[in-house]
Protein backbone atom coordinates (compact mmCIF):
# COMPACT_ATOMS: atom_id res chain seq x y z
CA UNK A 1 0.00 0.00 0.00
CA UNK A 2 3.09 2.72 0.43
CA UNK A 3 3.93 1.87 -2.88
CA UNK A 4 0.28 2.92 -3.97
CA UNK A 5 0.11 6.08 -1.88
CA UNK A 6 3.35 6.90 -3.26
CA UNK A 7 2.11 6.79 -7.09
CA UNK A 8 -1.03 8.87 -5.74
CA UNK A 9 1.22 12.09 -6.23
CA UNK A 10 1.52 10.96 -9.72
CA UNK A 11 -2.11 11.85 -10.52
CA UNK A 12 -2.56 15.17 -11.72
CA UNK A 13 -1.60 16.03 -15.34
CA UNK A 14 1.61 18.50 -15.96
CA UNK A 15 0.83 21.92 -14.86
CA UNK A 16 1.04 24.94 -17.19
CA UNK A 17 3.10 27.00 -15.14
CA UNK A 18 1.54 30.17 -16.96
CA UNK A 19 -1.22 29.90 -14.55
CA UNK A 20 -1.73 30.24 -10.95
CA UNK A 21 -2.37 27.60 -8.41
CA UNK A 22 -5.51 28.96 -7.78
CA UNK A 23 -6.71 29.26 -11.49
CA UNK A 24 -5.72 25.62 -11.68
CA UNK A 25 -7.63 24.14 -8.85
CA UNK A 26 -10.76 26.06 -10.05
CA UNK A 27 -10.09 24.05 -13.33
CA UNK A 28 -9.56 20.80 -11.80
CA UNK A 29 -12.94 20.48 -9.73
CA UNK A 30 -15.30 21.97 -12.50
CA UNK A 31 -15.86 18.46 -14.03
CA UNK A 32 -18.60 16.23 -14.07
CA UNK A 33 -17.60 14.15 -11.17
CA UNK A 34 -17.82 17.12 -8.93
CA UNK A 35 -21.02 18.49 -10.48
CA UNK A 36 -22.64 15.66 -9.50
CA UNK A 37 -20.90 15.33 -5.85
CA UNK A 38 -22.53 18.52 -4.97
CA UNK A 39 -25.70 17.73 -7.14
CA UNK A 40 -26.72 14.62 -4.43
CA UNK A 41 -25.79 17.81 -1.49
CA UNK A 42 -28.81 19.69 -3.62
CA UNK A 43 -30.63 16.85 -3.62
CA UNK A 44 -30.93 16.25 0.19
CA UNK A 45 -31.62 19.93 1.27
CA UNK A 46 -34.41 20.73 -1.96
CA UNK A 47 -36.14 17.44 -1.50
CA UNK A 48 -38.93 18.87 0.69
CA UNK A 49 -39.70 21.67 -2.09
CA UNK A 50 -38.59 19.67 -4.94
CA UNK A 51 -40.28 16.60 -6.52
CA UNK A 52 -37.13 15.81 -8.37
CA UNK A 53 -34.50 16.50 -5.53
CA UNK A 54 -37.43 14.28 -3.75
CA UNK A 55 -37.10 11.40 -5.11
CA UNK A 56 -33.30 11.37 -5.27
CA UNK A 57 -33.18 11.78 -1.51
CA UNK A 58 -34.95 8.96 -1.36
CA UNK A 59 -33.12 6.83 -3.34
CA UNK A 60 -30.28 8.09 -1.75
CA UNK A 61 -31.41 7.62 1.80
CA UNK A 62 -32.39 3.64 0.25
CA UNK A 63 -28.99 3.17 -0.65
CA UNK A 64 -27.22 4.83 2.66
CA UNK A 65 -29.27 2.05 4.41
CA UNK A 66 -28.26 -0.58 2.42
CA UNK A 67 -24.15 0.87 2.88
CA UNK A 68 -24.49 1.39 6.54
CA UNK A 69 -26.17 -2.35 7.12
CA UNK A 70 -23.03 -3.63 5.63
CA UNK A 71 -20.17 -2.01 7.09
CA UNK A 72 -21.67 -2.40 10.50
CA UNK A 73 -22.00 -6.04 9.83
CA UNK A 74 -18.65 -5.78 8.64
CA UNK A 75 -17.22 -4.36 11.83
CA UNK A 76 -16.08 -6.46 15.12
CA UNK A 77 -17.82 -6.19 17.79
CA UNK A 78 -17.14 -3.84 20.40
CA UNK A 79 -17.02 -5.87 23.22
CA UNK A 80 -15.38 -9.04 21.12
CA UNK A 81 -12.71 -11.06 23.05
CA UNK A 82 -13.78 -9.32 26.46
CA UNK A 83 -13.83 -12.16 29.14
CA UNK A 84 -16.89 -13.46 29.98
CA UNK A 85 -18.79 -11.83 26.70
CA UNK A 86 -19.94 -14.45 23.86
CA UNK A 87 -19.33 -13.28 20.08
CA UNK A 88 -22.71 -12.54 18.52
CA UNK A 89 -23.68 -14.78 16.04
CA UNK A 90 -22.41 -12.80 12.72
CA UNK A 91 -25.58 -11.23 10.90
CA UNK A 92 -26.48 -12.07 7.40
CA UNK A 93 -24.74 -9.90 4.72
CA UNK A 94 -26.62 -7.51 3.18
CA UNK A 95 -26.54 -6.25 -0.15
CA UNK A 96 -26.90 -2.83 -1.32
CA UNK A 97 -29.80 -2.78 -3.98
CA UNK A 98 -28.26 -1.84 -7.35
CA UNK A 99 -32.09 -0.65 -8.40
CA UNK A 100 -31.39 1.81 -5.55
CA UNK A 101 -28.31 3.26 -7.18
CA UNK A 102 -29.89 2.85 -10.72
CA UNK A 103 -32.77 5.18 -9.85
CA UNK A 104 -30.42 7.54 -7.50
CA UNK A 105 -28.28 8.34 -10.58
CA UNK A 106 -31.46 8.91 -12.77
CA UNK A 107 -32.57 11.48 -10.91
CA UNK A 108 -29.09 13.22 -9.78
CA UNK A 109 -28.68 13.53 -13.68
CA UNK A 110 -31.14 15.71 -13.98
CA UNK A 111 -29.57 18.25 -10.91
CA UNK A 112 -26.34 17.71 -12.05
CA UNK A 113 -26.80 21.90 -14.24
CA UNK A 114 -27.56 23.17 -10.33
CA UNK A 115 -24.24 21.57 -9.20
CA UNK A 116 -22.05 23.26 -11.51
CA UNK A 117 -23.50 26.65 -10.91
CA UNK A 118 -22.57 25.99 -7.37
CA UNK A 119 -19.31 24.85 -7.78
CA UNK A 120 -18.34 27.80 -10.86
CA UNK A 121 -19.41 30.35 -8.56
CA UNK A 122 -17.27 29.49 -6.13
CA UNK A 123 -19.72 30.09 -3.20
CA UNK A 124 -22.33 28.58 -0.83
CA UNK A 125 -24.69 31.48 0.23
CA UNK A 126 -27.82 29.03 -0.37
CA UNK A 127 -26.47 25.64 0.72
CA UNK A 128 -26.52 23.84 4.47
CA UNK A 129 -24.90 21.36 6.39
CA UNK A 130 -26.70 17.91 5.03
CA UNK A 131 -24.96 15.55 7.80
CA UNK A 132 -27.86 16.41 9.86
CA UNK A 133 -30.35 14.68 7.36
CA UNK A 134 -28.33 12.02 6.29
CA UNK A 135 -27.18 11.08 9.93
CA UNK A 136 -31.06 11.38 10.73
CA UNK A 137 -31.71 8.44 9.69
CA UNK A 138 -29.44 6.01 11.35
CA UNK A 139 -29.97 4.06 14.51
CA UNK A 140 -28.46 6.88 16.77
CA UNK A 141 -27.68 10.42 16.24
CA UNK A 142 -24.41 11.83 17.23
CA UNK A 143 -24.63 14.67 19.24
CA UNK A 144 -22.25 17.04 17.58
CA UNK A 145 -24.49 16.71 14.42
CA UNK A 146 -27.43 19.17 15.25
CA UNK A 147 -24.49 21.63 15.68
CA UNK A 148 -22.18 20.94 12.54
CA UNK A 149 -21.81 24.28 10.45
CA UNK A 150 -20.51 24.09 6.95
CA UNK A 151 -17.02 24.51 7.51
CA UNK A 152 -17.07 21.34 10.04
CA UNK A 153 -18.73 19.41 7.28
CA UNK A 154 -16.29 20.03 4.44
CA UNK A 155 -13.70 19.45 7.19
CA UNK A 156 -15.13 15.86 8.09
CA UNK A 157 -15.80 15.24 4.37
CA UNK A 158 -12.49 15.61 3.75
CA UNK A 159 -11.14 13.44 6.30
CA UNK A 160 -13.29 10.21 5.66
CA UNK A 161 -12.68 10.74 1.87
CA UNK A 162 -9.21 10.93 2.47
CA UNK A 163 -9.39 8.00 4.86
CA UNK A 164 -10.71 5.66 2.53
CA UNK A 165 -8.71 6.61 -0.22
CA UNK A 166 -5.33 5.68 1.85
CA UNK A 167 -7.37 2.61 3.31
CA UNK A 168 -6.04 -0.47 1.66
CA UNK A 169 -9.09 -2.29 2.86
CA UNK A 170 -11.61 -0.46 1.12
CA UNK A 171 -13.02 -2.30 -2.10
CA UNK A 172 -14.57 1.19 -3.49
CA UNK A 173 -12.06 3.94 -4.76
CA UNK A 174 -12.53 7.47 -4.41
CA UNK A 175 -12.75 9.45 -7.19
CA UNK A 176 -9.23 12.62 -6.59
CA UNK A 177 -11.90 15.25 -8.18
CA UNK A 178 -14.02 14.56 -4.88
CA UNK A 179 -11.39 15.09 -2.43
CA UNK A 180 -9.92 17.81 -4.36
CA UNK A 181 -13.14 19.97 -4.07
CA UNK A 182 -13.77 19.53 -0.21
CA UNK A 183 -10.23 20.51 0.01
CA UNK A 184 -11.18 23.50 -1.43
CA UNK A 185 -13.98 23.88 0.67
CA UNK A 186 -12.15 23.23 4.07
CA UNK A 187 -11.20 26.59 6.35
CA UNK A 188 -9.14 24.89 8.76
CA UNK A 189 -9.07 27.78 10.96
CA UNK A 190 -12.91 27.88 11.14
CA UNK A 191 -14.03 24.13 11.95
CA UNK A 192 -15.76 23.07 14.91
CA UNK A 193 -13.44 20.53 15.77
CA UNK A 194 -10.30 22.39 18.08
CA UNK A 195 -7.09 21.07 17.77
CA UNK A 196 -7.55 19.16 14.78
CA UNK A 197 -6.23 22.17 12.40
CA UNK A 198 -2.86 20.62 11.91
CA UNK A 199 -4.22 17.38 10.51
CA UNK A 200 -6.62 19.15 8.31
CA UNK A 201 -4.01 21.33 6.90
CA UNK A 202 -1.90 18.40 6.39
CA UNK A 203 -4.74 16.55 4.89
CA UNK A 204 -4.70 19.78 2.47
CA UNK A 205 -1.33 19.81 1.25
CA UNK A 206 -1.54 16.32 0.59
CA UNK A 207 -4.39 16.61 -1.86
CA UNK A 208 -3.15 19.74 -3.54
CA UNK A 209 0.16 17.77 -3.81
CA UNK A 210 -0.91 15.13 -5.80
CA UNK A 211 -2.95 17.22 -7.92
CA UNK A 212 0.41 19.75 -8.68
CA UNK A 213 -0.92 22.30 -6.80
CA UNK A 214 2.32 22.65 -5.01
CA UNK A 215 2.27 26.14 -3.76
CA UNK A 216 -0.90 25.52 -2.57
CA UNK A 217 0.20 21.99 -0.55
CA UNK A 218 3.27 24.34 0.54
CA UNK A 219 1.00 27.22 1.80
CA UNK A 220 -1.18 24.89 3.97
CA UNK A 221 2.15 23.27 5.21
CA UNK A 222 3.73 26.31 6.05
CA UNK A 223 0.81 27.20 8.00
CA UNK A 224 0.60 23.80 9.62
CA UNK A 225 4.14 24.39 11.13
CA UNK A 226 2.89 27.69 12.88
CA UNK A 227 0.74 25.78 14.92
CA UNK A 228 1.57 24.19 18.06
CA UNK A 229 -0.03 20.91 18.91
CA UNK A 230 -2.55 21.22 21.67
CA UNK A 231 -3.05 17.53 23.32
CA UNK A 232 -6.48 18.61 25.21
CA UNK A 233 -8.12 20.29 22.67
CA UNK A 234 -7.13 17.30 19.90
CA UNK A 235 -8.08 14.70 22.29
CA UNK A 236 -12.10 16.47 22.89
CA UNK A 237 -12.43 16.73 19.23
CA UNK A 238 -11.39 13.07 18.90
CA UNK A 239 -13.56 11.86 21.70
CA UNK A 240 -16.62 13.69 20.48
CA UNK A 241 -16.21 12.27 16.90
CA UNK A 242 -15.99 8.78 18.88
CA UNK A 243 -19.23 9.26 20.77
CA UNK A 244 -17.41 9.77 23.79
CA UNK A 245 -15.03 7.29 23.72
CA UNK A 246 -11.78 7.94 25.85
CA UNK A 247 -8.74 8.68 23.17
CA UNK A 248 -5.53 8.08 24.57
CA UNK A 249 -2.96 10.89 24.51
CA UNK A 250 -0.99 8.44 22.14
CA UNK A 251 -3.00 8.50 19.25
CA UNK A 252 -4.11 12.60 19.53
CA UNK A 253 -0.04 12.65 18.87
CA UNK A 254 0.28 10.35 16.44
CA UNK A 255 -2.76 11.21 14.23
CA UNK A 256 -1.23 15.19 14.35
CA UNK A 257 2.14 14.57 13.63
CA UNK A 258 1.23 11.83 11.39
CA UNK A 259 -0.51 14.78 8.90
CA UNK A 260 2.17 17.24 9.89
CA UNK A 261 4.31 14.54 7.36
CA UNK A 262 2.01 13.67 5.06
CA UNK A 263 2.14 17.73 4.15
CA UNK A 264 5.51 18.06 3.70
CA UNK A 265 6.03 14.65 2.09
CA UNK A 266 3.94 15.63 -0.47
CA UNK A 267 5.15 18.98 -1.17
CA UNK A 268 8.78 17.90 -1.29
CA UNK A 269 7.32 15.12 -4.30
CA UNK A 270 5.24 17.98 -5.89
CA UNK A 271 8.20 20.22 -5.77
CA UNK A 272 10.49 17.59 -7.21
CA UNK A 273 8.22 17.15 -9.93
CA UNK A 274 7.94 20.14 -10.65
CA UNK A 275 11.75 21.09 -10.52
CA UNK A 276 12.08 23.53 -7.98
CA UNK A 277 15.03 22.18 -6.42
CA UNK A 278 15.09 24.87 -3.36
CA UNK A 279 11.51 23.89 -2.48
CA UNK A 280 12.04 20.81 -2.66
CA UNK A 281 15.17 20.67 0.09
CA UNK A 282 13.22 22.69 2.50
CA UNK A 283 9.66 20.30 2.11
CA UNK A 284 12.19 17.00 2.75
CA UNK A 285 14.01 18.91 5.82
CA UNK A 286 10.79 19.67 7.37
CA UNK A 287 9.03 15.92 6.87
CA UNK A 288 12.14 14.30 8.07
CA UNK A 289 12.01 16.42 11.20
CA UNK A 290 8.25 15.71 11.52
CA UNK A 291 9.22 12.28 11.28
CA UNK A 292 11.97 12.24 13.86
CA UNK A 293 9.10 14.24 16.07
CA UNK A 294 6.42 11.19 15.60
CA UNK A 295 9.40 8.42 16.67
CA UNK A 296 10.20 7.17 13.12
CA UNK A 297 13.75 5.47 13.48
CA UNK A 298 16.96 7.33 11.49
CA UNK A 299 16.51 4.23 9.63
CA UNK A 300 13.78 4.41 7.68
CA UNK A 301 14.72 8.36 6.90
CA UNK A 302 18.37 7.37 6.01
CA UNK A 303 18.22 7.29 2.20
CA UNK A 304 15.92 10.81 2.40
CA UNK A 305 18.40 12.27 4.49
CA UNK A 306 21.46 11.01 2.38
CA UNK A 307 20.07 12.85 -0.63
CA UNK A 308 19.32 15.89 1.48
CA UNK A 309 23.63 15.70 2.17
CA UNK A 310 24.60 14.85 -0.99
CA UNK A 311 22.75 18.23 -2.09
CA UNK A 312 24.50 19.83 0.67
CA UNK A 313 28.20 18.24 -0.51
CA UNK A 314 28.35 16.69 3.01
CA UNK A 315 29.66 13.23 1.71
CA UNK A 316 30.64 12.11 5.16
CA UNK A 317 26.84 12.69 6.20
CA UNK A 318 25.20 10.85 3.34
CA UNK A 319 27.61 7.50 3.75
CA UNK A 320 26.26 7.98 7.35
CA UNK A 321 22.80 8.31 6.17
CA UNK A 322 22.67 5.53 4.23
CA UNK A 323 24.74 3.13 6.69
CA UNK A 324 21.46 4.30 8.62
CA UNK A 325 19.49 3.14 6.22
CA UNK A 326 20.73 -0.66 5.42
CA UNK A 327 19.29 -1.02 8.87
CA UNK A 328 16.30 -0.66 8.16
CA UNK A 329 13.40 -3.30 9.09
CA UNK A 330 12.09 -5.23 6.11
CA UNK A 331 14.60 -3.92 3.41
CA UNK A 332 13.61 -5.40 -0.34
CA UNK A 333 16.59 -6.44 -2.09
CA UNK A 334 15.57 -3.46 -4.81
CA UNK A 335 15.80 -0.69 -2.03
CA UNK A 336 19.18 -2.38 -0.50
CA UNK A 337 20.41 -2.87 -4.07
CA UNK A 338 19.63 1.00 -4.33
CA UNK A 339 21.20 1.65 -1.32
CA UNK A 340 24.58 -0.29 -2.27
CA UNK A 341 24.98 1.67 -5.95
CA UNK A 342 24.20 5.24 -3.91
CA UNK A 343 27.48 4.18 -1.63
CA UNK A 344 29.43 3.15 -3.91
CA UNK A 345 28.98 6.69 -6.08
CA UNK A 346 30.06 8.27 -2.64
CA UNK A 347 32.66 6.44 -2.35
CA UNK A 348 33.47 7.27 -5.91
CA UNK A 349 33.19 11.06 -5.72
CA UNK A 350 30.65 10.32 -8.47
CA UNK A 351 27.71 12.79 -8.15
CA UNK A 352 26.55 11.97 -11.75
CA UNK A 353 25.84 8.61 -10.80
CA UNK A 354 24.87 9.54 -7.16
CA UNK A 355 22.15 11.42 -9.09
CA UNK A 356 21.03 9.12 -11.26
CA UNK A 357 20.11 6.17 -8.61
CA UNK A 358 18.26 8.83 -6.80
CA UNK A 359 15.67 9.49 -9.19
CA UNK A 360 13.67 12.52 -8.23
CA UNK A 361 10.57 10.64 -9.08
CA UNK A 362 11.55 8.13 -6.45
CA UNK A 363 10.86 11.25 -3.82
CA UNK A 364 6.47 10.43 -3.84
CA UNK A 365 7.01 6.54 -3.18
CA UNK A 366 9.96 7.27 -0.33
CA UNK A 367 8.19 9.80 1.39
CA UNK A 368 4.55 7.68 0.96
CA UNK A 369 5.82 4.72 1.74
CA UNK A 370 7.66 6.25 4.90
CA UNK A 371 4.18 8.15 6.21
CA UNK A 372 1.71 5.59 5.10
CA UNK A 373 4.09 3.13 7.51
CA UNK A 374 3.28 4.78 10.19
CA UNK A 375 -0.18 5.43 10.07
CA UNK A 376 -1.15 1.94 9.36
CA UNK A 377 1.06 1.40 13.16
CA UNK A 378 -0.98 3.90 14.76
CA UNK A 379 -4.50 2.59 13.70
CA UNK A 380 -5.37 6.24 12.12
CA UNK A 381 -7.22 4.66 9.13
CA UNK A 382 -9.16 2.49 10.61
CA UNK A 383 -10.35 4.70 13.53
CA UNK A 384 -11.71 6.96 10.63
CA UNK A 385 -12.70 4.31 8.64
CA UNK A 386 -14.58 2.30 11.06
CA UNK A 387 -15.80 4.74 14.01
CA UNK A 388 -19.60 3.90 14.84
CA UNK A 389 -20.57 7.64 15.09
CA UNK A 390 -18.37 8.16 10.66
CA UNK A 391 -20.21 5.28 9.70
CA UNK A 392 -23.31 6.69 8.41
CA UNK A 393 -21.28 9.82 6.90
CA UNK A 394 -18.58 6.97 5.26
CA UNK A 395 -22.07 4.70 3.78
CA UNK A 396 -23.27 8.12 2.89
CA UNK A 397 -19.62 9.13 0.55
CA UNK A 398 -19.96 5.14 -0.85
CA UNK A 399 -23.09 5.50 -2.00
CA UNK A 400 -22.71 8.73 -3.61
CA UNK A 401 -19.76 7.88 -5.33
CA UNK A 402 -21.59 4.75 -6.58
CA UNK A 403 -24.41 6.57 -7.77
CA UNK A 404 -21.79 9.35 -9.56
CA UNK A 405 -19.54 6.70 -11.79
CA UNK A 406 -23.86 4.93 -12.32
CA UNK A 407 -24.91 8.52 -13.68
CA UNK A 408 -21.94 9.22 -15.62
CA UNK A 409 -21.39 5.83 -17.25
CA UNK A 410 -25.21 4.98 -17.79
CA UNK A 411 -27.79 7.79 -17.45
CA UNK A 412 -25.47 10.03 -19.01
CA UNK A 413 -24.48 7.61 -21.55
CA UNK A 414 -28.89 7.65 -22.97
CA UNK A 415 -28.51 11.70 -22.96
CA UNK A 416 -29.80 13.53 -26.01
CA UNK A 417 -26.71 13.70 -28.66
CA UNK A 418 -25.71 16.99 -28.10
CA UNK A 419 -25.28 16.41 -24.19
CA UNK A 420 -23.42 13.25 -25.12
CA UNK A 421 -20.90 15.10 -27.24
CA UNK A 422 -20.55 17.80 -24.69
CA UNK A 423 -20.16 15.08 -22.40
CA UNK A 424 -17.29 13.73 -24.80
CA UNK A 425 -15.39 16.90 -24.01
CA UNK A 426 -15.51 17.44 -20.76
CA UNK A 427 -15.06 13.46 -20.40
CA UNK A 428 -11.25 14.18 -21.88
CA UNK A 429 -10.34 15.88 -19.21
CA UNK A 430 -11.61 13.32 -16.53
CA UNK A 431 -8.93 11.67 -14.22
Amino acid sequence: MGVALGVTVGLGAGCKRNKTDEELLREKIDCVCVHLYVATKVAVLRAPTDPAAQNARAQLMAAVQSGSRIIEAALPSQHAGDAGVAAPAAAPMPSIELADVARFATALWGLRAEGARIVRSGREDEMQPVLPLILAGGQSVPAWAAHIDLQTEHALFLIVLLGLRLHPRVPIPIPPEMILYEASRTDAARSQLPGFEPVLRGAKAYVFAIHELCDLASREASAMDRITFNAELMQRSMSTLAGGRTVRPQDSRVMDLSFRALGHGASAACYAKRGDDAQMKEELRRFVDSLHSLGVPPEETGVIRAFLAHENNDTAGARAALADARRMRELDPDTRSRIEAMDRALAANDRDAMTRQFDRGQLALLTGRVVYRQVERSGALDAIANEPSLVRVRSYLTATNRSIDAARGTVGATATGAERRARGIIDRFWR
